[in-house]
C-alpha cells in the first residue's frame, strides 16, 4: 500500500496541470484530479443503468411495461473538461445534447436523426395518449418528435447572458463575453475549431437569425433566494444553479 502511494504521488507531483472552470470558480487541477472526476462520473452514469435495469424488470414483471410510454432525457449535458469547464453552466454542444429515448406500447426499434429540443416532449406525449385538440396543440412551443419535421430545423437555446442557435449542422454560440463560436457540429462535434473568426455567409446569416430571435425576460424584481428556505438553497447552490 506504501509503496503504491508513493508512486501514485510521485505521478501527481509530475501531472501536468490546467485551469478549469467548476461552478463558476476558476481551479488548478492536475491530469490525475481530472481522470478521478470523469471516474466519479461515469460510476454515476453506471449506477443510473444498473437502476433503470431494475426498473424495467419491475415494470415487465407486473405486466406494466407492454403498454406503457416510457422516456428517458436529461435537462443538460456536463462538461467533463471540455473548453476547460467541469460543469453545466455553458451552452457548448456537449452541454445542450441530452439522449431522449421513447419506447412505446407495441412499437419497433428505430432511430430518428432530425433534430429536436426538450420542449417536444410534452406535445409528443399528448399526440401519443391520443388528444386532438389543434387550438390547444397550437399553443404549445414544441411539436411532436412524431409528427412532419424539417431537417433544418431552428433549435435555439439560451442560459444567462449566453445564446445558441443550431441550423442543419452549424451552431452559432454567444458566450458570456458576447463573443462569437461557430462550429460545425457534423464535423467537429468536440467543437475545437472556431469558423466564426472568418465571417462569411453562413455566420452573417446565422448571426442575423440568432438576433431576430426573442430573448426571455429578466425578472429584475424577483428575487428567487428570498423564496427558498436554507436547505433547498444549499442544495441548489451545491450544484452550481444559484451563486
Amino acid at each position: 500500500y506504501i509503496k503504491m502511494f508513493s508512486q501514485e504521488k510521485l505521478a501527481y507531483e509530475k501531472d501536468e496541470i490546467g485551469v478549469y472552470t467548476i461552478n463558476g470558480k476558476k481551479l488548478n487541477l492536475s491530469k490525475t484530479e481530472v481522470s478521478r472526476l470523469v471516474t466519479a462520473y461515469d460510476g454515476n452514469i453506471r449506477f443510473l443503468d444498473d437502476n433503470l435495469k431494475e426498473l424495467f424488470k419491475y415494470l415487465e414483471k407486473s405486466g406494466l411495461l407492454l403498454n406503457s410510454i416510457i422516456i428517458i432525457t436529461a435537462d443538460h449535458g456536463e462538461s467533463l473538461g471540455e473548453h476547460n469547464i467541469f460543469d453545466h453552466n455553458e451552452l457548448y454542444y456537449g452541454i445542450l445534447r441530452v439522449p431522449l429515448i421513447i419506447k412505446l406500447p407495441k412499437l419497433g426499434r428505430g432511430i430518428n436523426r432530425y433534430p429536436v429540443v426538450s420542449l417536444d416532449i410534452f406535445p409528443t406525449v399528448v399526440e401519443l395518449l391520443g388528444y386532438k385538440n389543434d387550438r390547444i396543440l397550437r399553443t404549445f412551443q414544441g411539436k411532436s418528435v412524431f409528427g412532419k419535421r424539417r431537417l433544418q430545423e431552428e433549435l435555439f437555446s439560451e442560459y444567462d447572458n449566453r445564446h445558441s442557435l443550431i441550423i442543419d449542422n452549424l451552431r452559432l454560440f454567444s458566450n458570456v463575453n458576447g463573443r462569437y463560436e461557430m462550429y460545425d457540429i457534423n464535423k467537429d462535434p468536440l467543437e475545437l475549431n472556431n469558423l466564426a473568426s472568418v465571417e462569411g455567409n453562413e455566420f452573417s446569416f446565422l448571426k442575423l437569425k440568432m438576433n431576430n430571435f426573442p430573448k426571455s425576460s429578466k425578472c429584475k424584481n424577483v428575487n428567487i433566494k428570498s423564496i427558498l428556505d436554507e436547505e433547498t438553497k444549499s442544495s441548489l447552490k451545491s450544484l452550481g444553479y444559484i451563486q
